[in-house]
């Protein structure tokens, strides 16, 4: 990828990591809700000592990304029908969860970038713009590509936990302002998410503009020939 400074300035954002353990802690930890049906509990109990690892840690796991045992189990081996109440329940467990693990492993790639910057949280206030900008180049472009490679898969995720059966409040709310506030981070790495209709039709749409500027265009070339002719 190109140095994100060429397409456009990095800032670190805030992101509301902590809203979403706080979330989590006060609204789905613990067994309510799971009518005592066992499997769901042992489920219920791994997503919880997941989240209790701690935000360093729970990078290093496999929560979302290579241990499927825990999805499979929600989709198979718990007797709940998909619109049970405990169902949505485990699953908005595992989705809060998910995005906890998610959250804490782009503010990793955040202060990743930050080390990279010298001293630069102790005299920011004393850099002019170009300088503050000399200090982003510093930084090699690796540590953008680590977290552009996780804003990127984000969205994937993201994407697969709208489809799933979760409580609506945590949909809306919550799950809702995660999902935009990254994608704050989607022009600075050059990342474009429009569905691929969407292209289409913008694309028809510049065609169809361009097509009607040369009519235009012509019309009033040949207006002025005909004009100097006669």
């Amino acid at each position: 990828m190109e140095h994100p400074l060429k397409i456009g300035q990095y800032y670190r954002y805030t992101l509301p990591t902590q809203a979403v353990l706080d979330y989590y802690i006060q609204e789905l930890k613990g067994k309510d809700g799971l009518h005592g049906f066992l499997p769901a509990i042992k489920i219920s109990d791994e997503i919880d000592a997941s989240v209790a690892l701690g935000p360093n840690e729970i990078c290093k796991h496999t929560l979302y990304r290579q241990n499927y045992e825990i999805v499979n189990k929600i989709k198979g081996h718990v007797s709940f029908q998909t619109k049970d109440d405990g169902y949505i329940r485990l699953r908005t467990k595992y989705v809060c969860a998910s995005v906890y693990q998610i959250l804490c492993e782009i503010e990793k790639c955040q202060d990743d970038i930050e080390r990279q910057r010298p001293n630069l949280a102790n005299w920011r206030h004393n850099l002019s713009s170009i300088e503050t900008e000399m200090s982003y180049k510093q930084v090699p472009v690796e540590y953008y590509q680590k977290m552009r490679s996780a804003i990127d898969s984000s969205h994937m995720y993201f994407e697969r936990y709208k489809a799933m059966s979760i409580d609506e409040g945590f949909r809306d709310g919550i799950f809702r302002k995660v999902t935009n506030d990254i994608s704050k981070y989607w022009t600075i790495f050059g990342l474009n998410y429009t569905k691929t209709s969407q292209k289409i039709e913008d694309k028809a749409i510049g065609c169809g503009v361009q097509v009607f500027l040369y009519t235009i265009g012509f019309l009033i070339f040949w207006l002025i020939a005909y004009a100097a002719t006669h």
